[in-house]
Formats: structure tokens, sequence, C-alpha cells
């Protein structure tokens, strides 16, 4: 099968791109780079340039099968500063995917984010469950939750929140994940001080790949899922794990509470996802931090 996807030179991004070539399917990128040479006839690449009323008529000569949505403006600081920007990209421009996935009469799969949620009210301790009604706190959530709007419009619109990413540099170029930045700090015997009350369900960047590449090639049989690990961690016990793995001092980690820090934007306390659904409908399991990363950082 041929899938669109954006966001291909992302974090994420690089990691779908693997899986779906391991399964010989064709990629088309999206973006406003492309990956690196060498990856072969597989993949094609349509410039996201300035003028966007030229896209859809790209996208329709390429006639892809499936659309996977990954790009987006990521950084909640920037899109506090920005948020025309955020809203632009996060959710017009998603719109205008959708349209254009409307269209040509084929599925798109979004992903989302677990900031989509207050992180305030009591979770539940298994996890925020995808029926949970969102309640975006800052401009990248908010418009993020705009985007899934737009999805939701369309019937064979998909959403997949996604919890924080965690695993190895990327394969193309190196980048480094949401929590490379605990990995670097721990490797270099430098302090790090994280949470203890602030909660999520990491997930392993090779598990959130195939389970996508599942959801856009599959037959689900929802229209929102969430993609999370296994475990409820706080950013401390997070860190404790990876220090365990790299063999570290886990006295380098310093504890600290969210009440002492000031944040723009405001930071919620637990938006740890419940992947519950997904993976009794695609017997599926996600890894646990130990068992994903045994080998792979050093």
């Amino acid at each position: 099968m041929k899938v669109l996807l954006t966001g291909a030179t992302g974090y994420l991004g690089q990691f779908l791109v693997r899986a779906l070539l391991d399964k010989e399917h064709q990629v088309v990128t999206l973006g406003r780079r492309a990956l690196p040479d060498g990856l072969g006839q597989a993949i094609e690449h349509i410039s996201l340039s300035a003028d966007r009323s030229a896209i859809p008529g790209q996208i329709e000569l390429t006639r892809p099968d499936v659309v996977i949505h990954t790009a987006a403006v990521a950084s909640a600081g920037v899109c506090e500063d920005e948020p025309d920007l955020a809203d632009d990209f996060n959710f017009k421009f998603t719109a205008d995917l959708s349209n254009i996935a409307s269209e040509l009469g084929i599925r798109m799969v979004y992903t989302s984010t677990d900031l989509a949620f207050e992180g305030i009210r009591d979770c539940p301790l298994d996890g925020i469950p995808a029926d949970f009604s969102p309640c975006p706190l800052s401009v990248y959530a908010r418009s993020k939750v705009r985007g899934e709007q737009a999805v939701l419009g369309y019937e064979k619109g998909i959403v997949a929140r996604l919890s924080l990413l965690f695993g190895p540099p990327a394969p193309y170029d190196g980048k480094s994940g949401p929590a490379g930045w605990m990995i670097e700090a721990l490797k270099q015997r430098r302090e790090l001080t994280l949470f203890e009350d602030e909660w999520r369900a990491p997930v392993y960047v090779g598990d959130a790949a195939n389970f996508l590449v599942m959801l856009a090639l599959g037959d689900p049989q929802r229209r929102i899922y969430h993609i999370s690990g296994p475990e409820r961690l706080s950013r401390v016990e997070m860190g404790e794990k990876l220090a365990n793995l790299l063999g570290a001092d886990r006295s380098l980690i310093t504890r600290r509470l969210r009440r002492d820090v000031s944040s723009r934007p405001v930071r919620p306390a637990d938006v740890s996802l419940s992947s519950s659904e997904f993976c009794a409908e695609f017997k599926a399991q996600p890894k646990a931090i130990e068992e994903a990363l045994d080998g792979l950082i050093c």
C-alpha cells in the first residue's frame, strides 16, 4: 500500500518510515524537508511550500491509500508565544488534509496528545480511557484538540492520542526523542531535576510506530484510540528506570514538586493514558521501559 506521511523527519516519523518500509509499503512524505538519501525508490516526497493551495493536486497525483498525519508545531513555548501559528498548522492544516482525504475517500490517522487532558481531576488509576472528554490547558493542546475535531468530522478520520514517547535515537538522523534529554543527562553524569508529582504512561516509540501502522492499514472499530505504555510513572520513577538501565548513579536525580516551579504553560499533573481499548482490539502489548530499551541504550 502507499502511505502519505507527514512529519517523516520528526522523531516518531522516522520510526514510522522504518516500520512501513520493513513491511514493504510505499511511503510519500509531505513536509518542508525530505528524508536523507539512500532509502530507495519506496520513498517519494511532496514539498510543503508556502503555497499550500498546490498541495491537494500533488497529493492526488500520488494516489495514496491512507494518510498518517504526525506533523505539528509541538513546542508548547512556541505555541504560547505564537498562537496563530499553532492554530494555522495544528488545526487548519489538519482540517485541510482531512478534506483532501475525504475527497479521495481514504482513511486518515491523526496523532494527538495526552495533553488533551487537564490532568487535574482525579485520573483513573488504570489510566485515562479514550472516551474521556478532552479539557486542554495550553495553546498547543487546544490547537491539537481542534485538529481532532476536524478529523472526526470525516467518517474515515481516526484520532490516536499518544503518551510521552521514549526510545533510542531516531534511525536516520540520530534525533533524540522527548525523553532523550533525561538519557543524555544521566550518560553525562549531570544532575537531573524531575517532578515526583507529575505522571505519564510513557510509550516506546517503536511500539507507537507499529501501532499507528495497525490503525492505518488495519480494520479499526473505533474513531479515537489511546496509545500508551503499560505503566503509570512519575518523572522521577521514569528517570530511575533509565538510570538503572544505564548503570548511572541514581543520586544524580533531584526530586521537585510541580507547585514549587512556575511554568508557562501550566503543566498537567496526571495525563497517564490507558491503551486498553487498542490493546484488546488489536491484540497488542506495549513494552515497559526495561524490555524496550535493554541493549538499545548504553
